[in-house]
């Protein structure tokens, strides 16, 4: 027998998940300053409205505000947004709109339990005050109190029953946090001086600026392309050059970020492309995609397909072409780790226990206020043959007792002819590393500590060598430093 069975929903409860989409209670919050952005647009279309969006956030402890001076909704345009959640008249918009799905009025179920509009359509038309409540399906409607009344148009809506106090400095929802994300949604409308966001807070006020990149700008042939056999699916691309290795690629939807890093959705799409590498920071415009409710995500459709395909190819032309920025950046990031090492092996072989070794050239104990070595319990070692400066069986030059040779590099990195087994050498009075050891090759994806632990390991390892004549201890310490990298591997894991 067959049955049909008229599917019934929890209206309050369904408003309540598709207001709690958004993958933070920041993104949840940008989603009115996405609707003021949307409002400021047809305004301008159609001749009035300001120059330029303005959006304030007022944060205070248990409530949040925010104003803009973008038309606001009068009554038909509230009831008409509140009979058609998930079907909003956006989609069919000539205006390009950053929402589409009717939902950000009930972004507010993320952030607290209760919302109030304050809605001035035009000069002359009165002011409407709207309350929706977490735990119902209703809206209530009225005119606005004479002193909640706006002097121009635009909408103020106030958000109280947070969850989160939004004064905690560090918090979720707080002023650096808010700038953060609200820096990054909206960078193209701030950069362009489309866009006004201020935040609020009783300890001042904090004007968001768009993000400043003092990077080397790259991919410039790529910055307006079109899907291959597809004219009209236009995507553009920014890229730039990151050293840091901490650069994400997002893509965006009518200029706000729809998903923050590639590399979160599409690792395994994209696991060879230096697009998710973190040497390249960027954004992807794509007009034609869909996003999902609550702007996570996009529909995963052909284009997205097709678009990611085309991505690769792309990442293969930047590779060829951040060459010269990538090994300088590798160059400084090795010199940068060995420095921090040297230092850390310095501190090390000031102490007590460690004395009776002989350094290399260039590789010097620390030395206290008083010209001596420190030791571990924080005396120190003075050499009265140097008027307390070490010597390390080297003659010192100059007042400060600092060896004119101690100034060159004492670790190097080395190819070892192609010998992968050992892990580093002392040649000319230089500690090479082996850069084709497996250990040296895993450094990029552990922790910077880590890195500088290695290396420190290494250098211990031949100083003790060195003041070993016979040689013999090679392999041992070989062993050992093998161990210890296990360690290491082991702990970060």
């Amino acid at each position: 027998m067959e049955k049909i069975v008229d599917v019934q929903i929890n209206k309050a409860n369904a408003l309540i998940t598709l207001g709690s989409m958004y993958r933070s209670a920041a993104d949840a919050i940008k989603e009115y300053v996405s609707n003021a952005l949307d409002e400021w647009a047809i305004a301008r279309s159609e001749g009035r409205g300001e120059d330029q969006c303005q959006v304030i956030f007022t944060l205070n402890k248990k409530s949040i505000t925010i104003d803009y001076n973008a038309p606001g909704m009068d009554a038909e345009g509230f009831e008409k947004a509140l009979r058609h959640v998930v079907d909003s008249a956006k989609r069919d918009s000539a205006i390009p709109q950053i929402g589409r799905l009717g939902i950000g009025l009930w972004a507010f179920n993320q952030v607290g339990t209760r919302a109030m509009f304050l809605s001035k359509h035009t000069v002359k038309s009165p002011t409407l005050k709207v309350i929706l409540s977490r735990d119902s399906a209703e809206a209530q409607i009225s005119d606005a109190a004479p002193v909640e009344q706006r002097a121009r148009p635009g909408m103020t809506i106030t958000i109280t029953g947070l969850f989160q106090d939004p004064t905690r400095r560090y918090g979720p929802l707080s002023q650096a946090r808010l700038k953060h994300v609200l820096a990054d949604r909206f960078d193209v409308y701030l950069r362009t001086g489309q866009l006004k966001l201020t935040i609020k807070t009783a300890k001042g006020d904090s004007e968001v600026s768009p993000v400043q990149l003092d990077l080397p700008e790259i991919g410039a042939k790529f910055q307006e392309m079109h899907l291959p056999g597809e004219p009209d699916k236009v995507f553009r691309t920014r890229f730039w050059f990151d050293p840091s290795g901490q650069g994400r690629v997002a893509m965006r939807h009518t200029g706000v970020v729809i998903i923050e890093d590639i590399r979160e959705l599409f690792e395994q799409e994209m696991a060879d492309s230096i697009l998710v590498s973190g040497l390249i920071k960027g954004f992807v415009d794509a007009e034609f995609l869909s996003p999902l409710p609550a702007r996570a995500q996009f529909f995963e459709d052909e284009y997205l397909t097709r678009l990611l395909d085309a991505l690769q190819e792309i990442g293969v032309e930047l590779d060829k072409e951040i060459t010269g920025f990538r090994d300088e950046a590798e160059n400084e990031r090795m010199q940068t780790l060995f420095r921090r090492a040297t230092k850390l092996a310095r501190e090390i072989f000031s102490q007590d226990e460690f004395m009776d070794l002989e350094l290399i050239d260039g590789l010097r104990r620390v030395s206290n206020a008083n010209g001596g070595a420190q030791t571990t319990n924080g005396d120190s070692i003075k050499d009265p043959a140097t008027n307390g400066h070490e010597t390390n069986g080297h003659k010192e030059n100059g007042s400060n007792g600092h060896s004119r040779r101690a100034a060159r590099a004492i670790i190097r990195r080395s190819d070892f002819g192609g010998d992968v087994r050992h892990r580093s050498r002392l040649n000319e009075g230089a500690i090479e590393i082996n850069i084709n050891n497996p250990d040296f090759l895993a450094l990029s994806r552990v922790p910077r500590s880590h890195q500088v632990a290695y290396v420190a390991m290494l250098l211990g390892k031949e100083i003790i060598a060195f003041n070993d004549s016979s040689r013999a201890s090679d392999e041992a310490l070989e062993k050992m430093a093998a161990y210890g990298t296990r360690v290491l591997s082991k702990v970060w894991k």
